[in-house]
């Protein structure tokens, strides 16, 4: 059971770090503001930020941030759970 904390710290810290590339995937751009009326988006698997556009959209979703958080809690509590019970 040692491996488990470390084991999902990864796996978590690996979706935190997608969601944060996916900002510069997503975004027109690459997220660098080169476009005028690029739009700037952010979330993996679920988009959580859209803003810009030229109607000037805003928007921010509690419930997509939530679904990102509970589908990586989820996926790595369960991957961490297998390779701990892997046998060395």
């Amino acid at each position: 059971m040692k491996r488990f904390p470390k084991a999902f710290s990864l796996l978590f810290g690996c979706f935190l770090i997608a969601n944060g590339i996916s900002y510069f995937i997503r975004s027109d751009g690459h997220g660098l503001g080169q476009i005028h009326d690029g739009i700037r988006a952010a979330g993996f698997p679920f988009l959580v930020y859209e803003a810009g556009g030229v109607a000037g959209i805003k928007r921010f979703s509690y419930s997509a941030l939530f679904e990102n958080a509970a589908l990586a809690f989820c996926i790595s509590a369960y991957a961490a759970w297998l390779y701990s019970k892997r046998r060395t």
